[in-house]
């Protein structure tokens, strides 16, 4: 019976992961009763999740209803990856220093080098800034954050606001300068 159990829990384990690879798929109207609304797929590209405007009926896999339910079946807590999931340059755990060029970034269970200009390059596109009106912005459980996705073509800003395509990433700008608009994630309703 033990046996059992362990091999069930690896077959679970190993479509998560295969979940986690799939491709987005934001599926289609084409159904009695559509049920459209915001979604979040993993970017394995990016080791990420993002939002998408989901049509509304079948779709595929690489699908979850929030960002916690995402990060938490594909995105492993001890990755040591840098920014835009590029390689690191090294550890600096234990009072190493990192190599000329780099800085050293605290993981969840060690620190490791990272290449300063690609972190800076992906601080600016985790921290975007509206040329015209207001950024638009989710409110969670621990404050606000801003509504970043993968594409403008996944269609994820609210009715309102203008999707701009940045170098990695897309962020929503209100057309109108007073607009704000603020959604709860779905795990803190």
């Amino acid at each position: 019976m033990p046996t059992l159990v362990v091999i069930l829990s690896l077959i679970d384990l190993s479509l998560q992961k295969n979940m986690c690879k799939a491709p987005l798929d934001r599926g289609n109207s084409d159904c009695s009763f559509p049920r459209e609304g915001i979604r979040w797929f993993y970017d394995s590209e990016l080791d990420e999740c993002f939002e998408y405007f989901y049509e509304g009926c079948d779709g595929g896999s690489n699908t979850f209803k929030n960002y916690f339910s995402c990060r938490r079946r594909c995105i492993m807590t001890d990755r040591s990856s840098c920014a835009g999931n590029t390689n690191n340059t090294g550890s600096c755990s234990n009072g190493r220093t990192c190599p000329e060029g780099s800085e050293c970034k605290r993981k969840a269970f060690f620190s490791v080098c990272c290449d300063k200009e690609n972190e800076e390059e992906w601080r600016k596109e985790y921290n975007p800034h509206c040329e015209l009106g207001i950024l638009s912005m989710r409110k969670t459980s621990y404050g606000e954050t801003t509504r970043l996705g993968r594409s403008c073509s996944h269609k994820f800003c609210p009715s309102g606001y203008e999707c701009i395509q940045g170098n990695h990433l897309a962020y929503c700008c209100s057309e109108d300068e007073d607009e704000e608009e603020y959604e709860l994630e779905e795990d803190d309703k």
